[in-house]
């Protein structure tokens, strides 16, 4: 059966060969130390040898590295990631081992790995692009994103970025609770406008407000 991704002319990568597989051992072994030059070193060889789109097992390590402690480590992975979601630049695709092997990973995250990639983003904005890739493949991230919106003892940063991933990614299934996330803030803000003690809460709905409400507008255009 001839897929329509023939007709646009994509092709899928090759597995490895079985002659790279000591080289793909090493480095994999290197991403798994504690020495951040060494990893840095490792994931250089597997781009190199673009193992992250033609190897399952360097997938199923790269994708189960998704909370590594270094954040610089952690973005790297989190990039080479949305890359083998993506076709390249020479319309190749990722092998379709490798891709089914990392969509059962990303089905699978949970709130520690979704706070972890927000974190990225709350970090370094052009880190958007890449956790928004990511976090689409996770059903369950909607919710989780929301949670983190809404949940005052975070920080405003890290809420604020997690509002900035729903809106992008457009989760409908987010635009109800963060509807009434909005009136919440709305109405306790007006209630304790000129209580010096609400300050802080001021300070959350002037800075919450403003992006949940652009998150709202995003989701309604993403809804047509």
């Amino acid at each position: 059966m001839t897929r329509q991704s023939d007709f646009l002319g994509i092709k899928e990568l090759k597995l490895l060969s079985p002659r790279q597989r000591g080289e793909l051992h090493r480095a994999l072994e290197e991403l798994l130390t504690c020495d951040v030059r060494v990893q840095a070193q490792a994931l250089d060889c597997l781009v190199k040898m673009d193992a992250h789109r033609r190897s399952p097992l360097a997938i199923a390590i790269l994708g189960n590295r998704v909370i590594e402690r270094n954040r610089s480590i952690r973005a790297r992975i989190i990039s080479l990631l949305a890359d083998t979601l993506r076709v390249n630049e020479r319309s190749e695709r990722s092998a379709s081992k490798v891709l089914e092997v990392l969509h059962d990973i990303l089905s699978g995250l949970g709130e520690r790995e979704v706070r972890a990639l927000i974190e990225l983003v709350n970090a370094n904005a052009s880190m958007l692009d890449p956790v928004c890739a990511i976090l689409d493949q996770c059903s369950a991230s909607g919710q989780i994103l929301v949670e983190v919106v809404t949940r005052s003892d975070l920080k405003l940063s890290l809420r604020i970025a997690a509002a900035d991933v729903i809106a992008q990614v457009g989760f409908l299934e987010a635009e109800q609770p963060m509807k009434m996330f909005e009136r919440r803030l709305s109405d306790r803000s007006t209630r304790q406008l000129a209580m010096d003690f609400a300050s802080q809460t001021r300070e959350e709905a002037e800075k919450l407000v403003p992006v949940v409400r652009r998150t709202l507008q995003a989701l309604e255009e993403a809804a047509f």
